[in-house]
Order: C-alpha cells, then sequence, then structure tokens
C-alpha cells in the first residue's frame, strides 16, 4: 500500500465505490449497529434496567425490546455496572430473565470495578485494554456495556486540564470508538445523565457535557419516560449508520420494555391532552373539518382551537395539514368528504348547541 511517509495515501474514489464493502454489523439489527453508542436519560428513569434489556437480549440470542424488527444473534456481551453491587445486578438479572422467561445464559459478564478509560500512571491497564483482553478472550464478542460513563472517564482534577471540555472529551471518546472500529463486530455502549435542566431545544443537546458527547459517538440514544403512570419510554435514535427515529415502548413493574409504536405513535403520546383530542377528533370523522367545527365537537372555543391547529400544523412533520379552510390528518384526500357529515355540524352551531 502505498504510504505519505507514515500515512497511508489517497485512494482512488472510483476504485472505492468499485470495490464491495464489508456489511454493517450490528449488537441489536436496525437499532444499535457496530461502533461507539451512548445511552442517555434523567436519573433513576430506568436507564441501567433498559441497557441490560438489551444486553440480555444480545446474550440470548433473543428479539430485543420484544420486537421482531430487532433479532439478535447470540454474542458475547460484557456489562460494567460501575455504580452498583454485585448484589442488584442480581437482583435486577433475575427480574428481568423472569419477566421474559428467558435463562441466564453463559455469554453474558459483569463486572463492578475495571480501570478508567486513562489511569495516572502508563504502568497501570487502562479502560481499553481491560476491554481488548476480554475482547480477545471470547470467541464471539458482540457488546460492552459501560454503566455510568462518569465512573469510567479518567478523574480530571482541577489545575491539570489539557484544553476545553470539548476537546477533552472528544478525544476520550475517540478512543473508544477507535476500539470499536478495530475490533470486527464489537460496539460499545455508554450509559450517561442527561443535563438538569433540559430546556426546548434538539433533544439531542440534552446529553451532559459538551457537545462532543453527541459529536463524536456513531449512535446516540436518548431515553426518557411518559404517559399514565410514567409506564411508557420513548426512545430517540440518532446516528451515522441509522435514520433519526423515535420508539414508543411499555413497561411495567418488571422494568422491561416492550415496542408499542414507532414514530406516528410517538409523536402522538407526546401531544398534550388538548392537542390529542383534536387528532382523535379528525381520526374519527375521517374528513377535513373547520376550527368551528372542531370547536362544536369538542366544547371549546374556537379561537382556542385555532391556536391548537396551528402549533399541530406548523411544525417540522406537521400532524395535520390544511385543506381550504379546513384541517385534516395527512392521510386524508383533499377531495375526501370535505363537506360530508357538516351539515349536522353547522345545524348545531346555528342552533347555539355547544355540545
Amino acid at each position: 500500500m502505498k504510504t505519505y511517509g507514515k500515512w497511508p495515501a489517497p485512494v482512488s474514489l472510483k476504485k472505492l465505490v468499485e470495490t464491495p464493502s464489508l456489511p454493517l454489523q450490528w449488537a441489536v439489527p436496525n437499532l444499535i449497529p457496530q461502533g461507539l453508542a451512548i445511552l442517555a436519560g434523567a436519573s433513576k428513569i430506568g436507564k441501567s434496567y433498559l441497557a441490560l434489556n438489551l444486553a440480555l437480549s444480545v446474550a440470548n440470542g433473543e428479539n430485543a425490546l420484544g420486537a421482531s424488527l430487532y433479532p439478535c444473534q447470540v454474542g458475547d456481551v460484557l456489562f460494567c455496572c460501575l455504580e452498583d453491587s454485585n448484589r442488584r445486578i442480581r437482583t435486577r438479572a433475575i427480574e428481568l430473565a423472569e419477566a421474559v422467561g428467558w435463562g441466564i445464559p453463559d455469554q453474558i459478564e459483569v463486572t463492578t470495578v475495571m480501570p478508567r478509560l486513562r489511569e495516572e500512571s502508563e504502568d497501570e491497564m487502562n479502560g481499553v485494554e481491560y476491554m481488548q483482553q476480554w475482547y480477545e478472550a471470547k470467541a464471539n464478542p458482540k457488546l460492552i456495556v459501560i454503566d455510568m460513563w462518569e465512573y469510567f472517564r479518567p478523574v480530571m482534577k482541577k489545575g491539570r486540564g489539557i484544553g476545553n471540555a470539548y476537546n477533552i472529551e472528544y478525544e476520550l471518546l475517540k478512543d473508544l470508538q477507535a476500539f470499536a472500529r478495530r475490533n470486527e463486530g464489537i460496539t460499545v455502549l455508554l450509559v450517561h445523565h442527561l443535563r438538569k435542566s433540559t430546556g426546548h431545544g434538539d433533544i439531542i443537546d440534552q446529553v451532559s457535557g459538551s457537545a462532543a458527547m453527541v459529536g463524536a459517538p456513531d449512535t446516540v440514544a436518548i431515553f426518557r419516560r411518559t404517559g399514565e403512570n410514567q409506564l411508557q419510554g420513548i426512545l430517540h435514535l440518532k446516528g451515522r449508520d441509522i435514520a433519526e427515529t423515535e420508539l414508543l415502548l411499555q413497561g411495567g413493574e418488571d422494568h422491561w420494555w416492550n415496542l408499542v409504536g414507532q414514530e406516528d405513535t410517538v409523536r402522538k403520546v407526546s401531544l398534550s391532552k388538548e392537542r390529542r383530542e383534536i387528532i382523535d377528533l379528525l381520526t374519527e370523522m375521517d374528513k377535513p373539518l373547520s376550527p368551528k367545527e372542531i370547536g362544536v365537537y369538542l366544547g371549546k372555543d374556537d379561537g382556542a382551537i385555532r391556536q391548537l391547529l396551528y402549533k399541530l400544523h406548523n411544525q417540522p412533520k406537521p400532524l395535520i395539514k390544511k385543506v381550504g379552510d379546513k384541517y385534516a390528518l395527512p392521510n386524508i384526500s383533499n377531495s375526501s368528504n370535505a363537506s360530508k357529515g357538516s351539515n349536522t355540524v353547522i345545524s348545531n352551531i346555528s342552533n347555539g348547541d355547544n355540545g
């Protein structure tokens, strides 16, 4: 291979395109590809349970999240539960395995202690060397979970800064990414926190730390709770090798999460009660309705309805569309019975019936 000094020389793009590439490998097919991934969520929201859920799916070769969309192949898993005790991880593993009737396979190993990513002394084994030794000892290594990042990253002492936070975190994460890239078929999944003050921007930007925490990893997954009694969860995924999407998960007291819906379902359950009522009405009526007609059906002032319709319509992926001076779901034809059945509504309006 031609080199420029110690560096590989550039290659022909034409030759690169014409050369078949190896297929993308996955820890969890169609969900988490090979490389460096981060799973972030608020404190005590169930991130560790979800990570263990995925780890057990890989080790057992079962469908992740109870969905045939994510059929795992049996692989070796290292679960580093660095903020837990053996007693706690034992309890969680039994709880999750019993929830789905699985056994605890030999393919998953756990540790509650390991070297940090970088140690102060070069003579000490560091975290990457520890993972490399585990990788080389296994027949089919697929997934390493590090729970939590805070217990794995180097301890940064005051007065020892080597640059700004972005540069420091980016260089640390590149160490892990390089490990995943040079070792075939392995994914490193970091469990991490969200910021305490999340704001209203892009959800990906809510990951704690600098922008490097979402810029360096190949895949970023954000987990948050929703629904009555917080028994539903939304998993937002974005990455270099996957399309950005959101998954709706259903949980229970056993802490096992199952897929129950994808992006459209997530967007609906994330709505306020008032906006969801409008979507439900348009779904039920299966035709365009005016703000006044919607107000009559829901027993609400049409001025307030207009504001809600504006918000539902004016977003990056509108949940409704305008049909003349009326509104409908995106999948309703513009000519779909726009006036059919509306005489009853108009009659009610003229009769002063506010329903």
